[in-house]
């Protein structure tokens, strides 16, 4: 790898963690209960984004005010620190997690999770340990795909984004990394290579072993230009 890359900066959810389907039935479970429909694109919508955008989005457009955003997020949380038991990794992503500790200077964690979230996984997995910053979703004012989670992160490492790689699954994840100015591969859990491409990801790949492969090939200098 080029000493030039300073930063590995992963997302959570998709990238290190499967919890996805996990939200996504808390949420159905959430909205069915409470008697709210919702079309079946929602969820993919707001992947990569807060609880918080996605409740208060239900409650004005799709409850009408019927129920609070946060009624509906306590509601929610219940059903999935129930089924939190079924999380799962990402295949090879604490092994590649290890593997970039030693290539890299800086690490760092930007996910839309809140700190109870974030903490089921720990409590599972064990590998907060490696990064040097958690940015997580309540640290910012503005959400991704806005660029803040990423550039606050950055500023926290002291690393300038041209010399900072990003592993996202989400368009909204993608396109926040892009804003920031950093160079951006997609991993293909959850959305097509051709919709993480559209969003921003200057590569895309299968798995971890394709990320290895690319890392050690590629120069900042030979990467291009966020857009």
């Amino acid at each position: 790898m080029s000493s030039e890359f300073q930063a590995i900066l992963f997302d959570l959810d998709g990238v290190i963690i499967f919890s996805e389907d996990l939200h996504a039935s808390a949420k159905k479970a959430t909205l069915d209960r409470h008697g709210i429909k919702y079309p079946v694109n929602l969820f993919k919508e707001f992947k990569g984004r807060p609880d918080k955008d996605f409740w208060n989005y239900v409650s004005v457009n799709l409850a009408h005010g019927a129920f609070a955003a946060d009624e509906l997020d306590r509601y929610k949380r219940k059903v999935f620190f129930n089924l939190a038991g079924e999380m799962s990794t990402v295949p090879g992503a604490l092994d590649f997690i290890l593997v970039a500790r030693n290539m890299f200077p800086h690490m760092a964690l930007v996910t839309s999770a809140t700190e109870a979230d974030l903490m089921v996984s720990e409590e599972k997995f064990d590998f907060l340990k490696w990064f040097d910053v958690i940015q997580l979703g309540e640290d910012t004012l503005h959400h991704k795909p806005h660029p803040e989670p990423y550039l606050k992160a950055l500023c926290r490492l002291g690393v300038p984004a041209s010399k900072s790689i990003v592993i996202e699954d989400s368009p909204n994840g993608i396109k926040s990394a892009c804003k920031a100015g950093c160079k951006v591969i997609g991993i293909t859990t959850g959305f097509t290579a051709d919709e993480l491409r559209e969003a921003g990801a200057e590569f895309t790949v299968a798995d971890f072993n394709e990320i290895i492969g690319i890392i050690n090939q590629v120069h900042p200098d030979e990467l291009p230009d966020a857009p």
